[in-house]
């Protein structure tokens, strides 16, 4: 009941995401307060793999019980997604 109580709080949350252009074309991606980073040859495919990875790593924590500390705080954010989770 408690992981449930967890997962409702973030079900719907905003996130920032850093996008990092390549000079060998493509992005990098990386989502601050989830230390996720990923990788594509375009923004949109960029973006799709940083979703994934947020997802992945949510499920992760969930596992750990430790959701609401996988969040850092003073990240500065250039761009945010929001996800249903």
């Amino acid at each position: 009941m408690v992981r449930q109580k967890v997962r409702d709080k973030f079900m719907r949350t905003k996130l920032s995401t850093v996008y990092y252009p390549q000079t060998s074309g493509g992005y990098t991606v990386i989502c601050p307060e989830l230390n996720g980073v990923t990788e594509g040859k375009t923004y949109e495919e960029a973006r799709k793999n940083i979703l994934e990875v947020i997802k992945l790593l949510i499920e992760d924590y969930e596992d750990k019980n430790d959701l609401a500390e996988a969040f850092d705080s003073g990240s500065k954010i250039f761009t945010e997604v929001e996800i249903e989770y």
